[in-house]
């Protein structure tokens, strides 16, 4: 069952010159998972062992037989990829393994392009991570509306183990390599960041643009500058649809943010 999207997710940011093309150009970064922090984003475990993994691996025997031997017989080929497959999976199951993941990361991880957010506007720990040790800001977005690139995101997975997933079904089914449940996966160490993703293989990693109306407020940290509020508050006046302005303000009691509104 498909996860609900909320009505509103987040972008934590600095407030260098990526973050006011958010406001003058309407434009936000889609990172490949190389250039992540955690080098275990995206990670995968591919599963090559029995008897229908083992087929899966004949039938790419085959059709190299078929390339470096084209004298063989079908039968012949048929015959040398069957006791290529079985060898294979029994003395070099660790190689084929590192060749059928490296060609699914071609395939996939590398020509994604990743768009992360959060859930919450208000983590003390996501202030501290993204958005300059709470000197920077917080931009909301909507995610209804069909022509809306968020209305597409998907909540990533938190686990102590890389996702498994069975040779045959990468290599036979579209569906399982168009869901890339590996790119949606990451560390229960992360989970504090209640992240969800926009995932893109079509235009790929770098700049994208988002529809204005998406934009509905944006959240000044705890400890901006006044000179940066100031930069911030010219952003939002300068957007092409209104924005709404709040204040991240320390509690005086807990360990939390309270939210003010500024406009």
């Amino acid at each position: 069952m498909s996860a609900i999207v909320p009505a509103k997710l987040y972008k934590y940011r600095d407030t260098g010159t990526n973050s006011e093309s958010i406001f003058t150009k309407q434009e936000l970064y889609f990172a490949n998972p190389m250039e992540f922090n955690d080098p275990f984003d995206c990670g995968f475990h591919i599963l090559c062992q029995g008897e229908h993994n083992q087929r899966v691996i004949a039938a790419s025997a085959f059709k190299t037989a078929r390339t470096v031997h084209p004298e063989w017989s079908l039968e012949q080929a048929h015959e040398a990829a069957e006791q290529a497959g079985a060898v294979i999976t029994t003395d070099h199951l660790g190689k084929v393994t590192s060749i059928f993941k490296s060609k699914l990361s071609s395939d996939t991880n590398q020509r994604a392009g990743i768009l992360s957010l959060a859930e919450r506007c208000d983590d003390i720990l996501m202030w501290s991570h993204y958005a300059d040790c709470h000197k920077g800001i917080c931009v909301e977005f909507r995610t209804d509306g069909d022509s809306s690139m968020f209305s597409g995101a998907k909540p990533v997975v938190y686990s102590d183990d890389y996702p498994h997933l069975d040779l045959r079904d990468i290599v036979e089914s579209k569906k399982t390599r168009a869901a890339a449940a590996w790119m949606l996966t990451k560390s229960s160490q992360w989970s504090y960041e209640k992240e969800w993703r926009v995932l893109d293989f079509e235009v790929g990693p770098g700049v994208h643009t988002f529809p204005a109306n998406s934009l509905s407020s944006v959240i000044l940290g705890c400890r901006i500058p006044d000179v940066e509020r100031e930069k911030v508050l010219k952003w939002t006046e300068s957007f092409s649809h209104p924005v709404a302005v709040l204040q991240a303000k320390q509690s005086a009691s807990q360990f939390r943010l309270e939210m003010e509104t500024v406009r």
